[in-house]
């Protein structure tokens, strides 16, 4: 994208913001802002979204963290990042968002969702929403949130160097809120987007608070129940050989041991023998020159525990 185009949208993000802004008083804006960057409890009545369980969030890659961004780079006007450890002991990075650090919101990297079952308590959905300032290079996003299955915000494209927007919906009545992050049309690489300083108002009075919600995972498929006591063999009933050459029947078979194997109705000029491996059981029929070039096998199995045995030399006595 020209450099051009980009800063006509970067002006137009300006104007977006500057318009819901306009909806309250100076004096609001003032008390909205204070609120928003605070680091102590959250107005009366009202919850911190990164209170809830961020586990139910889904996101592509990454975690969400709460009050941190994912970020860890060296974004507009930011010092030289210092080298800092991974895992659950690296150094926590503020979200800052135009310059404003945010003690309260939740960091994230695009794509993801998080889903709010209000229970109908809330009356107020406020956040600043953009790319973190440590976001560099080609990081976009676009941004939308869903009341209801309705939407009621999108921030259309914001490129890395945008500045943040404000988010204030109206959730009287509202069951469900639904904020989405998406990586601008492009892929997420160091698509690093904040919520930042984001608050749920409730009524007065609430009976309930807002919980993260994630759709029902569904049972899993039965699987087979394992193998059945009962003898079995498991191979094709009807084979064939080739006269004058040693004939391989492989004996799959399951059920409790000890099995004893028997085979029946070979015909005339044909001898067979039991080979007990490690593995499986084999009965190896050796045909005459003038045998017949397919014919029946049939596999006995007597059950489990039978008086027949295979002799240590692999014959059936």
């Amino acid at each position: 994208m020209n450099s051009l185009l980009r800063s006509r949208l970067s002006v137009a993000a300006c104007c977006v913001a500057a318009l819901v802004f306009t909806t309250v008083s100076s004096g609001q804006q003032d008390a909205l802002r204070e609120a928003m960057t605070s680091a102590s409890a959250p107005p009366a009545n009202a919850i911190w979204l990164d209170s809830l369980d961020l586990s139910k969030m889904v996101q592509r890659r990454q975690t969400p963290r709460a009050g941190q961004t994912l970020a860890r780079g060296r974004g507009r006007g930011a010092p030289a990042p210092q080298p800092q450890a991974r895992g659950a002991g690296a150094a926590a990075t503020p979200i800052t968002l135009g310059g404003i650090t945010y003690p309260h919101g939740i960091g994230t990297l695009s794509i993801n969702e998080l889903i709010v079952d209000l229970k109908g308590q809330a009356t107020r959905f406020v956040s600043m929403v953009g790319l973190d300032d440590l976001a560099v290079g080609e990081a976009s996003v676009s941004v939308e949130v869903w009341v209801d299955n309705r939407r009621k915000f999108a921030s259309g494209v914001m490129h890395a160097g945008a500045p943040p927007q404000l988010v204030d919906v109206d959730l009287t009545g509202a069951r469900f809120l639904e904020l989405s992050i998406d990586d601008g049309g492009d892929t997420s690489n160091g698509d690093y987007a904040d919520w930042g300083g984001s608050i749920i108002y409730l009524r007065p009075g609430a009976t309930a608070k807002p919980e993260s919600w994630t759709f029902p995972s569904e049972p899993a498929p039965a699987l087979a129940s394992g193998r059945s006591a009962a003898p079995r063999i498991n191979a094709p009933r009807i084979t064939g050989g080739t006269p004058g050459r040693p004939f391989l029947f492989r004996v799959p078979a399951t059920g409790d041991a000890p099995l004893t194997f028997a085979a029946t109705n070979l015909p005339a000029g044909l001898s067979g023998t039991f080979q007990m491996t490690s593995a499986n059981l084999k009965l190896v029929v050796v045909p005459e020159p003038a045998a017949a070039c397919a014919w029946g096998v049939g596999i006995l199995i007597l059950f489990s525990r039978a008086r027949r045995r295979l002799s240590p030399g692999g014959q059936v006595v």
